[in-house]
């Protein structure tokens, strides 16, 4: 049973919610193990544990990316599977840049990542606004997105958005993506930006129609999965952009569409780009799509790295539905911007 928080730190007598908070220290005497459980890597707060307090007792570390490698997937299949996505990708630093990934979740260190840092000197501003050409992208509180807009995260040299395409922006959360696809692919192309969460709905539509693009982009308040319905959904009330479908632990209904449903209702001659960043639903929404992705062969960033399991899962699965030259790359420091880029193969 948790009685109380503990920081390994120096910040005693806080509170979170009504729980008290006391330094490791002071209840030493009374711990016969200690949790260290966290919702990215551990190894960050163990260096802590280490260093500030004189705990020496047993401790069991858990993180979320132990999680998401379910215990079912045997150490010999993870290995075949690894060996097979490496053979799958394209140039050599795709292939560094995942094995360096599993490392990373493999030590649960996320010092590793570091490599990964981006090093253009764009500042992060302190209000909620991202500022992109002559675009004002408003209701953007959170920081890590800036960054991840700084880093320009959805294009490389072989895999970007270009002018006429069209696009689905699957997890367009308020509309920095589908204004940066929408700048890129003009008015002969089209954007169409799905986001479940009603309160980032309205921030979308908001900066749709403020910044004059709603001849381009088309909002569509759905999520995607692998068939159309209603699921639950988790919303995060500071609007941070990590809310996520989830029958289990949802407290709302989301009307989802299946993709392929979609690309037929819309009567769309082609879909050229694909971008799909959903909190771990990334399996599903393929599953939902795998028509489309066969028939249209459309250029595609998916991210890597919500689920362990995913780095293996999500290439396998994309090779098995059309031939792609794939790529991983990562712009930014930390787990949180590997994508997998996939461009239709060039024909011999």
């Amino acid at each position: 049973m948790v009685g109380e928080y503990i920081d390994f730190y120096n910040q005693r007598r806080i509170h979170i919610s009504v729980f008290p908070v006391q330094h490791l220290d002071e209840v030493n005497d009374k711990l016969g193990c200690l949790v260290v459980a966290c919702g990215n890597y551990y190894s960050r707060e163990m260096t802590a544990l280490r260093q500030s307090t004189n705990y020496t007792g047993k401790v069991i570390t858990l993180s979320n990316f132990d999680l998401s490698l379910p215990e079912s997937y045997e150490n010999a299949q993870v290995m075949e599977d690894i060996q097979a996505v490496l053979e799958l990708l394209s140039d050599q630093k795709s292939r560094m840049t995942y094995l360096l990934t599993w490392i990373s979740r493999l030590a649960n260190d996320e010092t590793i990542a570091t490599l990964f840092e981006n090093e253009t000197r764009e500042t992060i501003s302190d209000d909620n606004v991202i500022r992109y050409k002559d675009y004002l992208i408003k209701g953007i509180n959170d920081p890590y997105i800036k960054k991840e807009f700084i880093a320009d995260l959805y294009r490389m040299k072989y895999v970007y958005p270009d002018c006429g395409d069209v696009v689905l922006d699957v997890g367009a959360y308020r509309g920095d993506t589908a204004i940066f696809f929408a700048d890129k692919v003009g008015s002969t192309g089209k954007v169409f930006a799905f986001e479940p969460i009603k309160a980032n709905f309205d921030w979308l539509v908001d900066n749709i129609r403020d910044n004059r693009l709603d001849h381009i982009i088309v909002p569509v308040n759905k999520g995607c999965d692998g068939r159309s319905g209603l699921v639950k959904g988790v919303t995060v009330k500071s609007g941070a952009p990590w809310s996520f479908l989830s029958d289990e632990m949802g407290e709302q209904n989301i009307e989802v569409v299946e993709l392929d449903e979609f690309v037929t209702d819309q009567q769309l001659e082609k879909v050229s780009y694909i971008k799909m960043d959903v909190e771990g639903f990334e399996e599903r929404v393929i599953q939902g799509l795998s028509e489309t992705i066969r028939s249209h062969k459309p250029k595609m960033v998916i991210t890597l790295y919500h689920n362990t399991i995913d780095l293996t899962n999500l290439p396998l699965m994309i090779s098995k539905l059309a031939d792609y030259d794939m790529y991983v790359r990562c712009n930014m420091e930390g787990p949180f911007a590997v994508n997998l880029y996939c461009k239709p193969a060039t024909k011999a």
